[in-house]
């Protein structure tokens, strides 16, 4: 077997490697993105990664390293006592897809990199999943919710807020308000409830929906987050629960909403173009 640190054999191992997928669908991103990696404590020392065939975003020598790393990459390789050095990763879309997000990160690191924040979430495989923007087009038939979030305290738009939509205390879909506070969620349609059996069976009335769900929110949101810069994923997830308001005077919660197969919904509050999120 050839030593990898031979003189005629050399094999490079890469310090930091990434996937990203759709968080709607789970397919994998693999163009249009731009990833950095930059030194926390040399921050004029920024790389950018790119990617392989199979959508792997990587670096071969990260910032501040002063060479590659040579060896097999196998086990025993990351055993080894290897220095390691605090890093941002920040990744943006080029296409308006996908919202932008930043995680720290120890690097070198054994395998894909996963932020902490992400560890207690659903499994996508070893994917960091993006987030829709609000101009991302269906991929196909989806249940859609829009709304400009505000912040009803500072009357500011509520950027970077997380909202959920939930069918029987099950989370169906995630989305985020973008820096504006703009909002698409979109989630695939519940199961159809079954209807009662009637004889004759009876038809909808006319212009009324074949099938509905009722749906309730639950949204994060404390204004910890700068809307001018990309949102640190755990912060983003990690904020405090906030309260999507029916109507502002008075404070009344906005309640459960009904969703139509076919019909996208529009979230306000009563009086207003924007849906106010009241902080906790």
């Amino acid at each position: 077997m050839a030593d990898p640190l031979s003189p005629d054999h050399v094999s490079w191992v890469a310090p930091f490697g990434v996937t990203f997928c759709d968080a709607l669908t789970l397919a994998p991103i693999k163009m249009g993105l731009d990833v950095t990696v930059t030194l926390l404590a040399e921050p004029e020392l920024v790389s950018k990664a790119h990617a392989n065939s199979s959508g792997v975003f990587m670096l071969h020598r990260l910032p501040g390293m002063p060479g590659r790393l040579a060896g097999s990459g196998d086990a025993d390789f990351w055993r080894q006592p290897m220095p390691t050095r605090d890093y941002l990763i920040e990744v943006g879309d080029r296409m308006g897809r996908f919202l932008p997000q930043r995680f720290p990160a120890r690097l070198p690191q054994k395998g894909l990199f996963m932020p902490d924040c992400l560890l207690s979430l659903p499994p996508a495989g070893r994917a960091i999943p993006l987030y829709p923007s609000p101009v991302r087009p269906k991929p196909y038939p989806l249940a859609v919710m829009r709304a400009q979030l505000r912040d009803a305290h500072s009357d500011s738009p509520a950027a970077w807020a997380v909202v959920e939509a939930r069918y029987r205390s099950e989370v169906i879909g995630r989305g985020v308000a973008d820096a504006n506070g703009a909002l698409q969620l979109m989630f695939a349609y519940p199961e159809p409830e079954r209807p009662p059996v009637l004889s004759p069976p009876a038809s909808p009335p006319g212009g009324a929906p074949m099938f509905s769900w009722t749906v309730e929110l639950a949204v994060r949101y404390d204004a910890s987050l700068a809307a001018a810069t990309a949102p640190d994923c755990g912060a983003m997830l990690g904020q405090r629960a906030a309260v999507p308001l029916a109507t502002v005077s008075p404070l009344a919660a906005l309640g459960a909403i009904t969703v139509e197969f076919g019909r996208e919904r529009v979230l306000a509050t009563a009086g207003s173009s924007w849906l106010y999120l009241q902080r906790t």
